[in-house]
């Protein structure tokens, strides 16, 4: 059932108008702006002709009403919307904009009515008229001016979370300011939001100048390896103020800003020593005002000339004939551009129509055809190569032109007195005598059949012909020799014999030891020493360290044998118990360090470790891991089993294992096959099948016959058994080859 229009113009202002006129005058006006513009596209005035003299008069008493309050309300507007925060959007000049409103009403079954968009006045320049309708079919209307033509309101997104927006086209600096946002709801109060929307001014496009402000187009340079390099970047205008950076192989090189004006922004790279790795690549100057643009860049190639990072002589040394012909080979490397290659010979250029140079890459290959004369001989021939960018950058590779014969070598003692025997710590020098034409290329030298270099650790120092050796130990006994070589052969000396006497050292691996004792009961300490002169010529001395105090121990407690001193010692309390120390000397004097021997507590072993089962008959070797093992029956010879285990702990004593096996019935129990009580530390069960006893962790089982069986392994020493013993179960000795898991306990 319709709802008829009141006749009573009062009436039709309660009615009709209230609602917009309770309003502040200005919105009042951008409502009735929006109205008589959806009247207009709608046709007509909106009221029944029947009816026109009524609202002529209820026109005419709005009219006053409007009169009287104008004046009243519109200070209050405006105050009202100077406070109203603004939010700030960005966008780029040239791009489009996106302007949020929330128009969600407050309450769940109210709903928009009227959606206006305002910027420097009071006139709308975008409308969205959703009354008597869904937002779906609402009336978008935008005035004619360039920015209601580019603006479009988007009520509906099909994103969650995301607000209605008005987008603006193709923004500029003419579109900023401040926009307002009203919404007018069915029964709620009016919303209004401002968006101050900001303009990105994208700068000019980057321009790079060298270091005599000529711009460069696509190339900068030529730089000098070594030397100094400086670009600048500038860029006008933008806004923000641009960030200017330099970017090189994908890295931020420079962010500094060396330059701003108005209108212009200049950062300068420089580089105090241009890199070899900066040859062949690009450089980029970025210019941005904002992160919501894509950087402008200017990307030029950086020209480097490098220098030439070595030179080498590549032919082959030989002895040269006069008057033959000889390819001389040079190549240098590392040069941008082509290096240039010269020959010298004893500082004399030469200059040979018969020279070819050949560019490979970044390497310079030069070929000379020589033919020597008789006084070349000796003379120095020598690859020169520079860049002529680079002044003084000169590198070159020299050879000493050689006919001759095989060098004569010997080896001598650079002394007077000839002695070959010397004492630990003595400088030696021997000196190698040649006698060949040419000189020598290399001189070596040589102990027993080792090449000798110059090595400070060791005090070997050589020259040409000299081979000195400081402080010498007993590793520089034996035989010495030199070799010479030149571009007919190498010779090697008759070896010299050196021998050089030290005073006692602990022997290898007997340097400190552990010795478990029991109070009462005598330990032997046996010392070996390495020394010459040894044998009978070795003393030996002995003490004992007990915390601080340090004792000497009679000389008739210990027996010598040559280089080896036997010590029997009985810990008789608390306190004997400590250090001993073994000391011996000979002519050249007493060693440094004495060999140590720690006489400590003795105590029960601990059990061995990573047993696990071999079934010799099947081939096959269960590790601990797996735990199982197969022994054939039936008719098959009786298998045998062996069992490996690491050594574990042995107490400081002396140890042997022990392996017990059993055998287990039906039910997995351990059977008694004979009589007897067994120990506390025993496998439970009785006397064992078998009994193996050995003086590493490794048995042999064999002669077991179809059946169950359980494994026990044992450390033993003067003090006692392990325990607890390590149990390999459930091992089992069956026809065929069908195995079964044993588990190590």
């Amino acid at each position: 059932m319709s709802r008829r229009p009141p006749r009573c113009c009062l009436l039709r202002l309660c009615c009709c108008g209230w609602r917009r006129w309770r309003l502040p005058v200005s919105e009042r006006r951008e409502a009735g702006v929006a109205e008589e513009g959806r009247r207009g596209r709608r046709g007509g005035t909106g009221l029944p002709a029947a009816t026109g003299v009524a609202d002529a008069a209820c026109a005419l008493l709005l009219f006053l009403l409007v009169a009287v309050v104008q004046s009243a309300t519109s200070d209050d507007v405006q105050d009202f919307q100077k406070i109203l925060p603004a939010e700030v959007v960005w966008a780029v000049s040239g791009e489009d904009a996106e302007l949020p409103c929330n128009i969600t009403p407050p309450y769940p079954d109210d709903r928009v009515n009227m959606v206006l968009w305002f910027k420097d006045s009071s006139v709308p320049l975008y409308s969205l008229d959703a009354r008597g309708s869904s937002l779906e079919e609402a009336v978008h209307s935008a005035t004619t001016d360039d920015l209601g033509a580019r603006a479009n309101f988007q009520a509906l997104s099909r994103l969650p979370g995301r607000r209605a927006v008005l987008r603006v086209q193709n923004v500029s600096v003419a579109d900023e300011g401040v926009f307002r946002c009203r919404i007018d709801f069915r029964n709620s109060p009016t919303v209004n939001f401002r968006i101050n929307l900001t303009i990105v001014v994208p700068p000019s496009p980057p321009a790079i100048f060298d270091s005599n402000d000529r711009e460069v187009s696509a190339i900068a340079g030529p730089f000098l390896e070594g030397y100094d390099l400086f670009l600048a970047c500038k860029v006008h205008g933008g806004r923000p103020r641009p960030e200017v950076t330099w970017w090189q192989g994908g890295l931020l090189r420079d962010a500094s800003i060396d330059l701003v004006t108005d209108a212009v922004t200049v950062n300068r790279w420089f580089v105090s020593s241009v890199p070899r790795s900066l040859w062949n690549s690009h450089v980029e100057c970025r210019a941005t005002s904002s992160s919501l643009m894509r950087p402008l860049v200017k990307r030029v190639h950086l020209d480097v000339y490098l220098k030439p990072q070595g030179v080498r002589l590549t032919s082959q040394e030989m002895l040269l004939s006069a008057g033959k012909p000889y390819t001389m080979q040079c190549e240098t490397w590392g040069s941008v551009p082509p290096a240039r290659v010269t020959w010298m010979l004893d500082g004399e250029q030469l200059r040979s129509p018969q020279m070819q140079v050949e560019h490979l890459g970044n390497v310079t290959v030069s070929r000379l055809v020589l033919r020597p004369r008789v006084h070349d001989q000796q003379k120095e021939l020598a690859c020169r190569v520079e860049n002529p960018y680079f002044p003084g950058g000169i590198l070159e590779d020299r050879r000493r032109l050689f006919i001759a014969y095989a060098p004569a070598v010997s080896v001598r003692l650079d002394s007077d007195t000839g002695q070959t025997i010397f004492k630990e710590g003595d400088n030696v020098r021997l000196a190698c005598e040649v006698n060949s034409n040419p000189q020598p290329d290399t001189v070596s030298w040589f102990h027993e059949d080792r090449l000798l270099r110059n090595d400070s650790s060791f005090s070997v120092v050589t020259s040409l012909r000299t081979l000195l050796l400081l402080g010498v130990t007993r590793a520089s006994n034996g035989d010495y020799s030199c070799a010479a070589a030149n571009s007919e052969g190498e010779t090697r000396s008759a070896p010299l014999r050196l021998r050089v006497q030290y005073a006692p050292r602990c022997r290898p691996g007997h340097e400190e030891a552990r010795v478990g004792a029991v109070r009462h009961e005598a330990v032997s300490a046996l010392c070996e020493v390495d020394a010459d002169p040894g044998g009978e010529a070795v003393r030996f001395s002995w003490t004992l360290q007990r915390g601080r105090d340090v004792l000497p121990l009679p000389a008739s407690r210990a027996a010598a044998r040559g280089a080896a001193s036997e010590l029997r010692y009985t810990p008789a309390a608390e306190t004997d118990f400590g250090t001993l120390a073994c000391w011996a000397s000979n002519s050249v004097g007493r060693q440094d360090r004495p060999c140590l021997f720690h006489i400590v507590h003795g105590r029960t072993p601990q059990p061995p470790e990573q047993c696990s089962v071999r079934n010799d008959s099947a081939g096959v070797s269960f590790g601990a891991g797996s735990r199982m093992a197969v022994v054939r029956g039936g008719e098959a010879p009786a298998a045998s089993l062996e069992v490996w285990c690491s050594p574990g702990d042995d107490g400081d004593l002396a140890q042997h294992f022990v392996l017990e096996v059993r055998p287990l019935d039906e039910s997995g129990e351990s059977r008694v096959t004979e009589p007897g009580a067994m120990s506390d530390q025993a496998a439970p069960g009785g006397a064992p099948l078998q009994l193996v006893r050995g003086a590493s962790p490794r048995f042999t089982v064999s002669g077991l016959r179809p059946g169950r069986y359980q494994l026990a392994v044992f450390a033993e020493n003067r003090l006692g058994r392990s325990h607890p013993p390590v149990l390999l179960s459930s091992v089992a000795a069956a026809e065929g080859t069908q195995p079964l898991a044993g588990d190590a306990q």
